[in-house]
């Protein structure tokens, strides 16, 4: 697990969430978490193309508009094994990492990761 992650509220503009995404290495996304630091929904830069259509709108867009709550994550007392199984159900090549007691993010863990240590 890398304990680094890049987050923003759920109430951050859209040309905020754009900005960060762009400034993020290649495969890197962006999480939206709550105030107390618990884990709402992922960004991924690849899935805001249909947004950018609606220029008039986007001053009123926000993360939470379009965070994706579809990514299931991992957390602390998962095992290698119910980590591979999270990756096998998504394209995204980070999976959150979250505290299963409160649900804060604390990290995220790469597929590539898990493949140099031959477990997927």
């Amino acid at each position: 697990m890398r304990p680094h992650v890049d987050e923003v509220l759920p109430s951050t503009p859209f040309p905020t969430v754009v900005m960060r995404l762009l400034a993020l290495p290649a495969a890197h996304d962006l999480y939206v978490t709550a105030v107390d630091g618990a884990y709402l929904g992922v960004i991924v830069l690849d899935e805001l193309k249909g947004h950018l259509g609606d220029r008039e709108d986007l001053g009123v867009v926000t993360a939470a508009d379009v965070m994706s709550v579809q990514t299931r994550p991992i957390t602390l007392e998962m095992s290698l094994d119910q980590a591979i199984d999270l990756f096998a159900e998504t394209d995204l090549e980070r999976l959150p990492v979250v505290d299963a007691n409160d649900d804060r993010l604390v990290g995220t863990v790469a597929r590539r990761d898990l493949l140099r240590r031959g477990v997927v």
